[in-house]
């Protein structure tokens, strides 16, 4: 393994370049580059014992991954993982998500019908083939009346659009 010894702020400047970069696409109608996560630090188990990690999660909007670097505590990158599970949506992502679905003109019909309408969701949706396969960015989004699922629909974060407006999971499709 080959580790790089960087200094912290020219992680940050990289961050930053990197966050500038996902600012600049961020109104185009598909997102590219690299979104910064968020950081945390914390002790890991090795085979010299227990060692501080510094962890910076970015996500890969082109390929679907979310890789991890891994900084010991002098700052070294010593390790980078990957992983192509589902990342959950921050809150921002969270809030469009729901815009999207509030400002379809289905929803916006069921609205005129039903007073009392809610909305909850935001769980991460992958699949192997079809809308939600990589690079998509899928989140589940359901509108409720009350005890009543109304909907279940699926965003893509990525296209910032609804990509299924009647999602059944499979089990319930009678097959």
């Amino acid at each position: 393994m080959t580790t790089h010894r960087v200094p912290r702020g020219i992680i940050f400047a990289t961050l930053v370049t990197a966050l500038a970069a996902v600012g600049a696409t961020a109104d185009e109608a598909t997102k590219s580059g690299m979104k910064w996560v968020g950081e945390s630090t914390h002790m890991e188990k090795t085979a010299d014992g227990r060692e501080w990690r510094r962890i910076v999660t970015l996500y890969n909007w082109d390929s679907g991954i979310t890789s991890f670097q891994v900084y010991d505590k002098a700052g070294t990158l010593i390790e980078t993982r990957q992983s192509r599970l589902g990342l959950t949506p921050d809150a921002d992502e969270l809030a469009r998500a729901y815009e999207l679905v509030w400002q379809d003109e289905e929803v916006q019909q069921i609205r005129q019908r039903q007073a009392g309408l809610d909305i909850n969701g935001g769980f991460t949706f992958m699949e192997k083939a079809g809308v939600c396969a990589a690079p998509a960015r899928c989140i589940q989004v359901f509108l409720f009346d009350g005890e009543n699922r109304v909907k279940h629909m699926l965003v893509d974060l990525r296209t910032d659009r609804i990509v299924n407006h009647n999602y059944i999971p499979p089990r319930n499709r009678g097959q």
